[in-house]
């Protein structure tokens, strides 16, 4: 279970983010811009998110990157089903999918950083940010999700679609001044069984969508702001250091089909007054099947954790 899935399949913490939340007004400044070359929208989606993660860090050279979600799931290939679920120790390092997927890494590896250097847009970077989007699956759904016929063949319209919403992006939205973390890993995350934010730009929190639709899904509205209490509760976790605590303002969507950033500042989307009421009613609805959620609260050191804390001792 996770942040977005709860939202999904709970229809009772959809009802209650409705009735506590007050719905933005979205406006499109304009139509869609890139449209879809193919039917691979996840795959291409979730190869764009890799493409677009890189190029920031390219245009901002002190942002920070967690470890690719790839990674973890090359991990896990080869692995029986014990070892997958974390019951077992991972002993299998010569499965013939580990040493391929293993390989589609250190590819990958390689193109990152020669991009970094360069800028530019090989095909090889595209087919290798290709190859990740796929290894995602083994963590995100299972090793046994990987399509390893897809893998291995870029169709070239999905070639072009990466091209044309890497083209669109406009700088200017995403230089930072202050701070640019990717896909920074939320210390309270496992309060509802994983939750991971696409960056926090300055004081923005934003996810990224290549949705061909013009429009904001509530599911995703309501999923950010799940972010942003996650955020205030427990801050974001850094190797060997206390968590970090980041002001955060505003929250956005980038809608890459569109080439538009739509974002709106908190205060606007939370009634005055009633972060406390919403935030407790967050963590109970949450930890309701959570038999560890107590213990993680109890960790949590962020601007809002004081309105749970009572609760958590």
């Amino acid at each position: 279970m996770s942040l977005n899935a709860l939202i999904r399949d709970n229809a009772e913490l959809r009802q209650g983010f409705g009735k506590r939340l007050l719905r933005p007004q979205v406006k499109l400044e304009q139509g869609l811009q890139v449209p879809p070359q193919t039917a691979n929208l996840q795959t291409v989606g979730n190869a764009f998110d890799y493409l677009l993660r890189f190029h920031l860090q390219r245009l901002n050279p002190n942002a920070r990157d967690t470890v690719w979600a790839a990674e973890r799931g090359v991990e896990l290939i080869g692995l029986g089903p014990a070892a997958v679920k974390g019951s077992d120790v991972p002993t299998i390092s010569r499965h013939p999918k580990r040493l391929k997927a293993a390989g589609y890494l250190a590819d990958a590896k390689r193109q990152h950083k020669a991009f970094l250097q360069n800028g530019q847009v090989t095909d090889n970077l595209v087919a290798a940010v290709y190859r990740l989007a796929h290894l995602d699956v083994a963590y995100r759904s299972g090793p046994d999700r990987v399509n390893w016929h897809g893998i291995g063949y870029l169709d070239p319209g999905d070639a072009t679609d990466l091209k044309a919403l890497l083209q669109r992006v406009d700088d200017n939205l995403f230089r930072a001044s202050r701070a640019c973390l990717l896909h920074p890993a939320l210390a309270a995350a496992d309060l509802v069984g994983g939750a991971e934010p696409d960056m926090i730009l300055d004081d923005c929190l934003i996810d990224v969508r290549t949705a061909k639709e013009a429009r904001i899904d509530v599911r995703d509205f309501y999923q950010l702001v799940g972010y942003y209490l996650l955020l205030g509760l427990g801050g974001v976790s850094r190797p060997d250091r206390p968590p970090e605590q980041c002001p955060v303002t505003a929250i956005g969507i980038y809608l890459a089909r569109f080439g538009q950033l739509w974002k709106v500042p908190v205060k606007t989307v939370i009634p005055a007054g009633s972060i406390a009421d919403l935030t407790r009613w967050f963590v109970d609805t949450a930890c309701a099947s959570n038999k560890d959620g107590s213990e993680v609260l109890r960790a949590c050191t962020g601007p809002l954790a004081g309105y749970v804390q009572p609760q958590a001792h």
